[in-house]
């Protein structure tokens, strides 16, 4: 009866550190970005240092060229991570905006599987304008 307890205690604790991510503000680091089509085939691809920071309120990436910085409010997060930062899933509805005030629905989806962290953002829900970026690192932001 000691080891039921103490197992379902276990599992309780780890849901509870992995929901606690879902309330924190994360930032991923890439140094590559693919654009790809709806086939997910690769289009082109840039060797660049992106920095995507995003909370339940705001969203805000930066890419290797400083001054094509977009960010706005998030619409909708879901998350659902068994392992914090590297095994499970978020889905992030936003609306960002460029310097020059152009706006775009993002839809973004952050999945860590075997370790590895994907990041793919559909921009204004056209499946043939998506953006890969290859997560380097992927944090809690304090």
């Amino acid at each position: 009866m000691k080891k039921i307890v103490l197992a379902a205690l276990l599992v309780l604790l780890s849901f509870g550190t992995a929901m606690a991510q879902c309330d924190k503000k994360f930032v991923l680091t890439s140094s590559k970005t693919d654009y790809l089509d709806s086939s997910n085939n690769l289009q082109r691809s840039l060797d660049e240092e992106s920095v995507v920071e995003i909370s339940n309120s705001e969203i805000k990436v930066i890419p290797g060229n400083p001054e094509r910085v977009m960010a706005g409010p998030v619409k909708s997060h879901e998350c659902n991570w068994k392992v914090p930062y590297k095994e499970g899933k978020s889905i992030v509805k936003a609306t960002v905006s460029n310097h020059d005030g152009e706006t775009r629905d993002v839809l973004i989806t952050i999945e860590g599987k075997d370790g590895a962290i994907t990041f793919i953002a559909v921009l204004d829900n056209d499946q043939n304008r998506k953006v890969r970026l290859n997560v380097n690192s992927f944090q809690e932001k304090k």
